[in-house]
């Protein structure tokens, strides 16, 4: 998900890119560190997404290299972006690095929906601080792993500290941290003339 997200917000936020000009913009934010992409993901997850029809392919003449496809994101891929972007930012069940994707784009979404989002998830991992360690395993389940009162230790402890995190960062973007889609200064979104996102 965090390589869909990445490639469709890329994109969408250059206008029109091929394949090398969306890998040196991901290596330049050091995504090959926080969220796995690799140069054949890139090139197939645009090659996918324009399958899908969610880019549009626009091959090009010789270059330098030889022919070229360059890439527009259609109508349909700007609302799967933001219907991404939703759950990147709401569902803690994702990957980490659909969340770390997820922040690299929020400024494209307006404040409200972002806390909105964030709250979400939020209150997910409040609940899930709330379940009993062996909630949702099979009854017939019966042998756990050695030293499993660890691991159900180190993810409680886990889901400790993101929603306090969480919470920090949550107030902290009430109090007006951070530039979002509206706000005046230039976002991403802003300079394609983005679609809003959906209301929640």
């Amino acid at each position: 998900m965090a390589t869909r997200l990445l490639v469709l917000g890329l994109v969408r936020t250059l206008g029109r890119a091929h394949g090398y000009r969306v890998g040196r913009e991901l290596l330049a934010w050091d995504a090959d560190k926080w969220a796995n992409t690799k140069t054949g993901s890139i090139y197939h997850a645009l090659r996918q997404l324009a399958k899908e029809g969610y880019l549009r392919a626009i091959p090009e003449g010789d270059g330098e290299d030889g022919a070229r496809t360059d890439y527009e994101i259609t109508e349909k891929g700007d609302a799967e972006f933001f219907a991404l972007m939703q759950r990147a930012l709401a569902e803690p069940r994702q990957r980490p690095d659909a969340l770390y994707a997820g922040f690299a784009f929020m400024a494209e979404l307006p404040r409200e929906t972002v806390l909105a989002l964030l709250r979400r998830r939020l209150e997910a991992l409040r609940r899930a601080e709330m379940a009993p360690a062996d909630a949702g395993r099979p009854a017939e389940a019966a042998v756990a792993p050695p030293n499993s009162d660890l691991l159900a230790a180190y993810r409680s402890s886990m889901t400790d500290a993101q929603a306090a995190w969480l919470e920090t960062e949550i107030a902290r973007i009430a109090d007006g941290e951070y530039v979002f889609f509206g706000e005046g200064m230039p976002v991403f979104g802003e300079r394609h003339g983005a679609v809003m996102a959906p209301a929640l």
